[in-house]
Parts: C-alpha cells; sequence; structure tokens
C-alpha cells in the first residue's frame, strides 16, 4: 500500500484531473459535444481550471 501512496504522489493533481478527462472523454460516443462544466463535475474538480487544462491539451491534438 505504501508503494502505490508513493506513486500516487509523483503525478500532481493537475495531471491527474487531465489523465481523468481524457479516460472519461474516451468513454463518451464519439462526436458528441461534452462541456468543460459538465466534465469538471463528473470528476469533482473545479471548472474553470479543467477548462484550462483542456485547453493545454488541445492544442498538441490530446
Amino acid at each position: 500500500m505504501r508503494i502505490l501512496y508513493l506513486s500516487m504522489k509523483l503525478v500532481s493533481q493537475g495531471a491527474q484531473y487531465a489523465i481523468s478527462a481524457i479516460i472519461a472523454l474516451s468513454k463518451k460516443e464519439y462526436g458528441k459535444a461534452v462541456s468543460a462544466a459538465d466534465l469538471a463535475k463528473a470528476l469533482d474538480c473545479p471548472a474553470a481550471y479543467l477548462s484550462q487544462l483542456l485547453s493545454k491539451l488541445k492544442k498538441p491534438g490530446i
């Protein structure tokens, strides 16, 4: 259990939100729009922060 705790701390909160968002979006129907606010609510994270993260992911095409 200690190893899991240490490995989780190696990833920032922002990275955790971004990874969670990517996973959540991958489960959605292709081509169906999802608002950042709805996604943030589902992930229990700040909407403004998630919006910034999604913008950063969009630039390189992720």
